[in-house]
């Protein structure tokens, strides 16, 4: 995504372990849409159903038991996207960078998670908008803040793209992030590693994630 003049390239291209992993990933898919149909559907209509019938109490039990398939199912898409897909095509194609993300499982904040959860993007987006940004004389904060509404932008974009339909939902999902980031890294020495990263798995994977689902389901309904 990012140009530059140079990059490096293995002498050799590795069919065999593009093969292997091109198998490994369609089984990767396979169980991501087991997952996603078997558990995750069934439980986000009945979380939503029971919102709207306002029996919370239900609708709580569907959330609790949701948290845990959304969890397995974004690990498998991190592995399967992120991972194996990008080697694949690493091992086709000679290229030698495998750098496509950071150890974004240990954040201690939803900033840090950003900038390593997926490096191709944030490289783009630094090199293409941040510093732009900051060589005109931009503040830094603003420079961020610009950086995070094209992003959000950018998710809206893909999700209309997948639903037919403009819902706001990936971009106010990403939108109501922003405060939550700036309070963390507010309070990041004061939470420390251990309860700072807790923090980020619970309001990220298992809240999160979980509550932008029932919420897209109740509105697309």
């Amino acid at each position: 995504m990012v140009f530059q003049i140079k990059y490096p390239f293995n002498k050799e291209i590795s069919i065999s372990g593009f093969i292997c992993k091109l198998i490994i990933y369609l089984v990767l898919i396979m169980l991501y849409i087991v997952i996603v149909m078997d558990y995750i559907t069934p439980l986000v209509m009945e979380c939503a159903m029971s919102i709207r019938n306002e029996e919370y109490y239900n609708a709580a039990y569907f959330f609790a038991r949701l948290t845990v398939p959304n969890t397995y199912s974004w690990l498998i898409m991190f592995f399967g996207n992120f991972h194996i897909w990008p080697n694949a095509l690493a091992d086709l194609t000679g290229f030698a960078d495998r750098n496509f993300y950071d150890d974004w499982w240990n954040s201690k904040t939803l900033g840090e998670y950003w900038r390593k959860w997926n490096l191709p993007v944030h490289n783009w987006l630094t090199r293409h908008i941040y510093f732009p940004l900051i060589r005109r004389g931009w503040s830094k904060v603003v420079s961020m803040l610009v950086v995070f509404f094209f992003s959000a932008l950018m998710h809206e974009y893909l999700l209309a793209g997948c639903i037919g339909a403009v819902t706001m939902i990936g971009f106010n999902t990403m939108a109501s992030q922003l405060p939550f980031i700036i309070i963390q890294e507010s309070f990041k020495k004061q939470l420390g590693g251990q309860a700072g990263n807790i923090l980020f798995w619970v309001f990220f994977c298992v809240v999160g994630q979980p509550a932008g689902m029932v919420m897209g389901s109740i509105l697309l309904s």
